[in-house]
């Protein structure tokens, strides 16, 4: 036999023992883990950590235990007990209260204040310290007067999740951060329920959903007296999916956005007097109104792009990113951008209008113009699926107008989706890409300036508007071929040069050359292929330009082939003032077929050296 093994009546013993010590934990552990209330008793200052303050009812006898992480802390003032509470110690307490009917003072001093369920005032004073503090089931102050924390208030969840009715707010140089962190196969809105001006220090929203194609949404709702105004600075630059819907944000510091950021409704107001900043490693903000006194509203330093959804300036200095400035809305049909004052810096980068949709609807989206718009690169992208057609509408009014100084690009970001530009004139100085996805609209182009530019269509269709060239210097230069589609579209060429190279210009309509039209260029690529104009139309006012015939290919004999340089379907009424060949090529322009209406190359040849031609 074992000598240390116990007899049967010990090892009895021993598991009635250890059941029993069991119990007792058991029952140790739900006593710890239930919520209880715990009642302010003191009727004069006095601290927190102290059980003689606290009574399990209201103004009922103290000695009951401080209030703990599953308790409720309530002050009340029942039976005069308002009684100032000093927080002595960092606190973790289930929930705090501060009812109507208290008339003290709540100090936080320097110690945190960690919340797991709810803060909610509606009387006395809580007088924040410089200590974080944090609520994790909404924050609500229906009356008295609250001092935040010269540190970080930081809220998450709640129904509302921020609700301001009554009382006053004062921010103490704190920060206000929303925090709502999930991972979670849904989207959410958390409302922010403002009834009285809420004026801030700074402003943060944090958190989102972690999960692929779902987000956090923090709305706005601005009703009676209600108004957020931020003295500080504003971030979005989250940790997860989120969103900014509803109402306006007056932000009179800097702003940050990051790459989580997924927009929304909300509009922020950049309305401070001295200069401000934005900085952007992603994402997108949501609508951007730039109403400022004085100063300006420019990228910080390593800022190169910024993306917004919905833009409007009105006062002030606006400096546009030097990269991409990329403005989206989502199914809806709304003025997406709009500059009626102040001063809008291009700063040499590329202005990019994006909406996309998959909604089964046409939709609009509105370029307000009544002050003049210089870009440097614009690009309309983005477009409707499902066959549908998205609309930018180009309102131009007033004193507005729009120039492109460098490059204009119309060409869908995704497959099938459809895309046209209506409205006004642009003004382009720079490059002209039309692109798959372009579906014409009536804006009328001027192709103007004093530098070359270039004419390229993969795919699409360009604006049916009419086009103009009127250049100071330069050419206009066929990249490729290129087609004005409209039957009522007309190509005025009223001064500077046009080189079709090797390629086909096809106008819808009309053709009228002005007096100041300088040079036709055309280029005879090989013995079959040359640059051509073809007009639906009517072809007037040739008598005003030279033709140039360039040869790019092989000189190889092409004596007898003939070209035609201009068609159209009326009778042309004058000739061609001069014709300049290339060396070493010889020929003739002269109206030869279909009866007078065009305009030919034919007889073609390679002069030789110390040869002469001379063709009638």
């Amino acid at each position: 036999m074992n000598e240390h093994a116990p007899s049967p009546r010990c090892a009895l013993n021993i598991r009635v023992y250890a059941l029993s010590a069991v119990i007792c934990v058991a029952m140790l552990i739900g006593s710890v883990a239930q919520a209880a209330n715990r009642y302010w008793v003191a009727a004069s200052a006095a601290d927190w950590n102290a059980t003689a303050n606290w009574s399990t009812t209201s103004a009922g006898t103290g000695g009951a235990s401080v209030p703990g992480s599953a308790d409720i802390a309530f002050f009340d003032g029942a039976g005069g007990k308002n009684g100032d509470c000093r927080l002595d110690v960092a606190i973790t307490v289930g929930g705090f209260r501060i009812e109507s009917g208290y008339s003290g003072s709540v100090r936080q001093e320097a110690l945190t204040l960690t919340i797991t369920n709810a803060f909610y005032q509606a009387g006395g004073v809580f007088a924040g310290g410089t200590a974080d503090i944090s609520t994790s089931a909404g924050f609500t102050l229906a009356g008295g007067v609250f001092t935040n924390t010269s540190g970080i208030l930081t809220v998450a969840f709640g129904s509302p999740i921020f609700s301001f009715t009554g009382g006053s707010f004062s921010h103490n140089n704190g920060t206000l951060r929303f925090n709502c962190t999930v991972a979670a196969n849904n989207s959410a809105v958390y409302a922010i329920d403002i009834q009285q001006p809420l004026t801030l220090k700074h402003l943060v929203y944090d958190g989102g959903n972690n999960n692929s194609g779902y987000y956090r949404t923090y709305s706005n709702t601005l009703s009676g007296a209600g108004q957020v105004v931020v003295e500080g600075d504003f971030s979005m630059n989250p940790s997860r999916n989120l969103k900014a819907d509803s109402g306006t944000i007056e932000v009179r510091g800097n702003i940050t956005v990051g790459p989580r950021a997924y927009s929304g409704t909300t509009k922020l107001l950049i309305n401070g007097t001295g200069n401000q900043t934005y900085t952007s490693t992603g994402g997108r903000l949501p609508r951007v109104s730039v109403n400022k006194p004085s100063g300006s509203f420019a990228p910080a330093v390593g800022t190169t792009d910024l993306s917004s959804y919905g833009f409007e300036l009105m006062s002030g200095a606006f400096v546009a990113p030097a990269g991409i400035f990329d403005i989206a809305e989502l199914n809806a049909s709304v003025t997406l951008f709009s500059f009626t004052g102040g001063t809008y810096d291009a700063n040499n980068g590329t202005l990019q209008f994006s909406w996309a949709s998959s909604t089964v609807a046409s939709r609009t989206e509105t370029i307000y113009l009544r002050a003049p718009l210089t870009l440097r690169h614009l690009i309309y992208t983005g477009g409707h699926s499902h066959q549908y057609t998205l609309s930018y509408m180009n309102d131009i009014a007033g004193s507005g107008s729009l120039t492109v100084e460098g490059d204009l690009k119309i060409q869908q970001n995704a497959a099938n989706r459809l895309l046209a530009v209506n409205g006004g004139t642009m003004e382009v100085r720079g490059n002209v890409e039309i692109g798959i996805g372009a579906s014409g609209g009536t804006t009328a182009i001027k192709l103007a300036g004093a530098d070359p530019q270039n004419l390229t269509r993969t795919d699409g269709t360009p604006p049916a508007g009419s086009w103009t060239i009127a250049k100071t210097g330069g050419a206009v230069n066929l990249a490729t071929s290129f087609s004005l589609f409209g039957a009522a579209q007309d190509l005025l060429w009223n001064a500077g040069n046009l080189n079709l190279s090797s390629n086909t210009f096809t106008i819808g309509r009309h053709l009228t050359i002005g007096a100041g039209a300088k040079t036709l260029g055309v280029t005879v690529a090989d013995a079959v292929t040359a640059g051509r104009l073809t007009v639906a139309g009517t072809a007037s006012g040739i008598n005003n330009v030279g033709l140039e015939v360039l040869v790019t290919g092989p000189k190889t004999e092409v004596a007898g082939q003939t070209y035609t340089i201009l068609s159209n379907n009326v009778a042309l009424n004058s000739a061609f003032a001069s014709v300049a060949w290339g060396v070493p090529w010889k020929g003739t322009v002269a109206y030869t077929a279909n009866s007078s209406k065009n305009v030919t190359i034919f007889d073609l040849i390679q002069g030789f050296p110390g040869s002469i031609f001379i063709l009638q």
